[in-house]
C-alpha cells in the first residue's frame, strides 16, 4: 500500500512540477456567452457543444424508474440560475421532504465519473415540526461524523461511491456505466474520434441544466497506476469499533475511578485522593502512549505530504479552468472559432485538468485506506493502554 501512494505522489509532484507556458492572449476576463444546444463548433482537435437537460425530462425518467416503489412515490428536481437545485420527494407514507442544494462541480471523463453537491442541513423541511427540529439541530455534526468514520459508502450494485467532506460537501464517484450518465443525451461520435469525451462546467437556468461537451478526435496519453483497493473489509467491520470508542473508554474510566468517587454524601465534592488518582492516570496516560505518539508522527509524514499535493492539485485546477474560460472568451470575441493555436491551448488545458483530477481521486482513495488501517491500530493502542493502566491501578 504504502508503495502505491509512493508512487502516486511521484506522479503527481512530477505534474505539478511542469511548467508549461500558454501564450495567452490579452484580452479581459469576460463571460462566454451560451451557445446553442445543438450548436457544434468549427474545430479541427476537438468537438465542442453545450448540452442543455430540460428537468422534464429527468423527471419523467425518475418517475419510470421509481414506479411501484416501497418508499418513494414521488421524486422531482426542479433547476434554477446559479447552480441552485430543489428536490422534492414524496414518500408513500405521505410525508413531503424538500431540499435545496448547489452543484458545485461535475466531471465526467475516461478517467472518473462524478460531482459533487453543497448541502445545508437547515434547508431541509422534513415537514414536521420534531423531525425538522432533529435535522436542523444535529444534520452537519451527525454527516460530519458519518464522514468522518464510515467514508465511503457504497451506493448501488456498481461499485459507486458517496463520501461526506467539510462544509457540506457531498461528493459522488459513480462507475464508468452507471445509470446517472444516461440522464444525459450524450452527443454520437465519428468513427474517427478515439480521444476522450469531456463532460464539464455544470451550469443551471430556468428548467435547464447545461453541461460543456468535449470530445478529442486525437488519442491522447493514459496513466496506468496499480489499483487501489476501494475499501478493505476486514477493516471496514472495525469502524464501529471506532464508533464505540468514546462510550467504552467513559465505562472503563468509570470502573477504575469510581472506587474514590465520595459516596458519603449527596452532594457531590472532590476529595484530594480522587484528584491524585486522576494525576496519576493522566500522567500515566501520556507516558504509555509516548511510543504511539513517535509512530503517529513518523507515519503521518506521508499523509501530510499526501494531504499537501492533493491541495496544491486542486488550486492549480481552478487556475486551468478560469484560463480555459479567457481562451474561450477570446475565440467569441475575435470570431475565430478554428484557430489552431488558441484550440492546442484549450486542448492541453483540459487534458491538464483532467490528468490532476484522477491523480487526485486515487490520492483520496489510498488516503482512506490508510487511514481505515491506521484507525484499527490506534483502537488497539488504546485498549492496550487502557488495560494496562487499569492492571496498574488495581495493584
Amino acid at each position: 500500500m504504502s508503495k502505491i501512494v509512493t508512487r502516486l505522489l511521484e506522479i503527481a509532484e512530477s505534474m505539478t512540477a511542469k511548467n508549461r507556458k500558454q501564450a495567452l492572449p490579452a484580452t479581459p476576463a469576460v463571460e462566454v456567452e451560451p451557445v446553442a444546444a445543438a450548436a457544434q463548433e468549427e474545430c479541427h482537435l476537438y468537438e465542442h457543444r453545450i448540452i442543455s437537460v430540460e428537468e422534464d425530462a429527468i423527471n419523467r425518467i425518475i418517475k419510470a424508474q421509481l414506479r411501484n416503489h416501497w418508499l418513494f412515490y414521488s421524486v422531482t428536481f426542479e433547476f434554477e440560475p446559479n447552480n441552485k437545485v430543489y428536490l422534492g420527494i414524496i414518500t408513500t407514507l405521505g410525508n413531503v421532504i424538500t431540499v435545496e442544494f448547489s452543484i458545485e462541480d461535475l466531471w465526467f471523463d475516461d478517467y472518473a465519473t462524478g460531482f459533487s453537491i453543497k448541502l445545508n442541513m437547515s434547508d431541509v423541511d422534513m415537514g414536521g415540526f420534531i423531525l425538522n427540529t432533529l435535522v436542523h439541530s444535529l444534520g452537519n455534526w451527525s454527516l460530519s461524523l458519518l464522514g468522518t468514520f464510515f467514508n465511503p459508502f457504497e451506493i448501488g450494485d456498481d461499485g459507486s461511491t458517496m463520501r461526506f467532506e467539510k462544509k457540506g460537501i457531498i461528493r459522488f464517484d459513480l462507475a464508468p456505466d452507471s445509470p446517472i450518465r444516461r440522464l444525459i443525451p450524450w452527443p454520437a461520435r465519428t468513427a474517427e474520434a478515439k480521444g476522450p469525451a469531456l463532460l464539464i462546467n455544470a451550469k443551471t437556468e430556468q428548467s435547464a441544466l447545461q453541461l460543456e461537451y468535449y470530445a478529442f478526435r486525437d488519442e491522447v496519453e493514459t496513466h496506468n497506476v496499480q489499483d487501489i483497493p476501494v475499501k478493505t473489509s476486514w477493516v471496514r467491520s472495525v469502524d464501529m469499533a471506532a464508533a464505540l470508542l468514546l462510550p467504552i473508554g467513559v465505562w472503563i474510566s468509570f470502573v477504575i475511578l469510581h472506587h474514590y468517587l465520595p459516596a458519603e454524601t449527596i452532594e457531590f465534592s472532590f476529595s484530594t485522593y480522587f484528584l491524585i488518582s486522576l494525576g496519576i492516570l493522566c500522567i500515566s496516560f501520556i507516558v504509555m502512549n509516548i511510543p504511539r505518539y513517535i509512530y503517529m508522527y513518523f507515519d503521518s509524514r506521508k499523509k501530510w505530504q499526501s494531504v499537501f499535493v492533493h491541495n496544491n492539485i486542486k488550486i492549480q485546477m481552478r487556475k486551468l479552468q478560469r484560463r480555459i474560460t479567457i481562451q474561450q472568451a477570446s475565440l467569441k470575441k475575435n470570431g475565430v472559432q478554428n484557430d489552431e493555436k488558441c484550440q492546442a491551448n484549450i486542448r492541453d488545458l483540459l487534458l491538464q485538468i483532467r490528468d490532476k483530477r484522477f491523480l487526485a481521486q486515487r490520492l483520496r482513495i489510498a488516503d482512506e485506506d490508510r487511514d481505515r488501517k491506521q484507525k484499527v491500530k490506534f483502537i488497539i493502542a488504546y485498549i492496550v493502554c487502557t488495560l494496562l493502566e487499569w492492571i496498574l491501578l488495581i495493584r
